[in-house]
């Protein structure tokens, strides 16, 4: 699809002590993508909400969560630590919709191009699929992906993993035209 229309304007250009124009720098500038996309990174030891604009990542909030884990124990306790477990569990993947409510939303519109949800555990999934995740935001997930590393490593350490999503979904800018 090709649409055409007309990008920004140059703002500024630089004269060198030759005849030649340098734009290159300004001509990046433009091409440099204004969308917002937000990033929810889950995982058994807590979350991380993110936001990325083209080459800037600014981390929202960071919690971290200190789950159960499954163990041995049998007998008549068996079922009230399977059970307690699982309350818990249902509590942190409550939490994080309320908390991606409170970020991603404002005035009752979605405040990003699209959303990624990441994490190595299956907690996207049921936070994707749960009741208490705000029904705006199911239409905004643009990729659901499973990551074996930390939180802050996706973000903030492998700059290619998330530029990689927001150059596949944003759009591009060249000659005049908006290319989708």
């Amino acid at each position: 699809m090709l649409i055409l229309q007309r990008c920004g304007r140059l703002q500024k250009l630089t004269l060198a002590s030759s005849n030649v124009m340098r734009t290159s720098q300004a001509l990046a500038e433009l091409l440099e993508s204004d969308e917002k996309f937000g990033f929810i990174i889950m995982d058994g030891n807590g979350t991380l909400f993110g936001m990325v604009a083209g080459s800037t990542r600014t981390i929202l909030h960071k919690f971290t969560v200190d789950l159960p884990k499954k163990h041995g124990r049998g007998g008549q306790s068996a079922l009230r630590f399977a059970r307690l477990r699982l309350e818990k569990r249902h509590n942190y993947v409550r939490k994080v919709a309320e908390l991606a409510t409170q970020f991603f939303i404002e005035n009752d519109r979605v405040n990003c191009s699209g959303l990624v949800l990441a994490g190595s555990a299956e907690f996207k999934q049921k936070l994707s699929q749960s009741d208490m995740f705000d029904q705006r935001l199911v239409p905004a997930i643009i990729k659901i992906v499973d990551v074996s590393y930390g939180t802050s490593t996706f973000l903030l350490d492998r700059p290619s993993a998330t530029s990689s999503f927001v150059a596949s979904s944003s759009v591009s800018c060249y000659r005049g035209l908006f290319i989708v």
